[in-house]
């Protein structure tokens, strides 16, 4: 497991991946320590490490199973599930 810290408490989170994300990330699940941030923050984190999530709009993110907002902090211990746009008719 790979820490992202820059000076803050570290703290464990679960990332979920969904439809073609998981063959962007490399997996369904992954377990990250990571410091006190934004999803927007954890976002760029994941671009980061998985260069492939760049090329897509990550438009809908769930929060322990809520869809919440981009401004909204994780705290340890939270699941989040990252999905690709949806379109459809």
């Amino acid at each position: 497991m790979q820490g992202y810290h820059i000076g803050g408490k570290q703290m464990k989170v679960h990332i979920k991946y969904y439809a073609k994300y998981v063959e962007y990330a490399g997996a369904k699940i992954e377990d990250l320590e990571v410091e006190r941030m934004s999803i927007s923050d954890l976002l760029e984190v994941l671009k980061d490490r998985h260069p492939r999530l760049k090329e897509e709009k990550m438009s809908i993110v769930a929060l322990n199973g809520r869809f919440g907002n981009e401004k909204t902090l994780i705290s340890d211990g939270d699941t989040i599930s990252v999905f690709p746009p949806v379109s459809g008719g």
